[in-house]
């Protein structure tokens, strides 16, 4: 299946797209290494199981011009696992911001075997961002295509941004919409608040379903602890679940360090 869509946008949009970036960027230091990963309760057609994932990540980020990431993940589900490398970056030209990555997945089993997409923004107006982005995969059996038009609010404290995720199962020929919204809040010197929702058809399964609707939901919300100039914290949870019979729960973690 398709490996949780909505949930990496909720978890790797604020975290891979530029949007995300400056912030990283105000800790005063471009190279950056990051531990993080998730662990989930999942219960899906009556049974129990855990899927867990763990990411680590080397990035160097330079506010007014653009930033660049080597990610390392390992993705498990029930005593199953898939490894994960992605890079990308972003380049800002003016009011343009242009962003991309690739991606593999070596012996891929329930993950895609290879990813890539792109991204074009511009500011509109103030800072109001309109954002397209396109985004290909490409598991065993199946082919999928997704486009992603966004709007993003930056505003002095935060962020706030609505995504529409149109996505295309090319050998089944079946298409689903979702919609994610996310905003991000700096409370204060130490203390930064995020959160997330998404629902739609096949956020969980886009890859695996051929008929019929799978409605879904996913919501998840954590905070952000800047100890000092250069170690950040982060903790987090989340729920979701898809009709008819698959239900998550989710501990998030996070930790990073600026050179």
């Amino acid at each position: 299946m398709c490996a949780r869509t909505l949930l990496l946008a909720i978890g790797l949009v604020a975290f891979v797209s530029p949007g995300f970036l400056p912030a990283v960027a105000a800790a005063q230091s471009p190279w950056s290494v990051q531990f993080g990963g998730e662990q989930s309760a999942v219960t899906n057609k009556g049974v129990s199981t855990t899927w867990s994932q763990q990411l680590l990540t080397l990035g160097f980020v330079r506010e007014s011009e653009g930033g660049w990431r080597a990610v390392a993940e390992r993705q498990e589900r029930s005593g199953v696992a898939n490894y994960v490398f992605t890079t990308g970056g972003y380049r800002r030209l003016g009011d343009w911001t242009i962003g991309g990555s690739v991606a593999a997945s070596p012996d891929a089993s329930f993950w895609f075997e290879r990813a890539f997409d792109v991204e074009l923004s511009r500011r509109i107006v103030g800072t109001l961002v309109a954002s397209g982005a396109y985004r290909y995969m490409g598991f065993p059996a199946v082919t999928i295509h997704q486009v992603q038009p966004a709007l993003t609010y930056y505003h002095s404290r935060g962020e706030v941004e609505a995504r529409v995720f149109v996505t295309r199962n090319a050998t089944r020929e079946s298409t689903s919409l979702s919609l994610l919204l996310r905003t991000a809040l700096r409370v204060n010197t130490r203390l930064e608040l995020s959160g997330a929702v998404a629902f739609g058809d096949r956020i969980f399964d886009i890859a695996s379903l051929a008929y019929g609707n799978a409605n879904a939901w996913t919501a998840r919300a954590g905070l952000r602890v800047f100890v000092s100039k250069r170690n950040e914290l982060a903790i987090g949870g989340g729920m979701a679940r898809e009709a008819p019979s698959f239900e998550q729960r989710t501990v998030i973690f996070g930790y990073r360090r600026l050179f």
